[in-house]
């Protein structure tokens, strides 16, 4: 468990968890993980508020990889 509260604030149906630097989210695939890692956790918990926190995670590249599993 990180240290953030981005967990409960995020909105995005796709995220699992998170790291001091790094997002994981669900996969393109059934049953797969994709890990989004940044340089500082500044910059992670900036995409957080920008994207993750927000219903704007369609703009997410992760959420839309993740969302074509559910279309087929």
């Amino acid at each position: 468990m990180s240290n953030s509260n981005g967990n409960a604030n995020t909105i995005c149906p796709f995220y699992i968890r998170e790291t001091g630097v790094s997002l994981t989210c669900e996969g393109c695939m059934r049953g797969s993980m994709t890990t989004l890692r940044f340089g500082r956790s500044a910059d992670k918990q900036d995409w957080q508020n920008r994207i993750c926190m927000q219903y704007h995670f369609r703009r997410c590249p992760l959420a839309a990889f993740a969302e074509l599993k559910y279309e087929c």
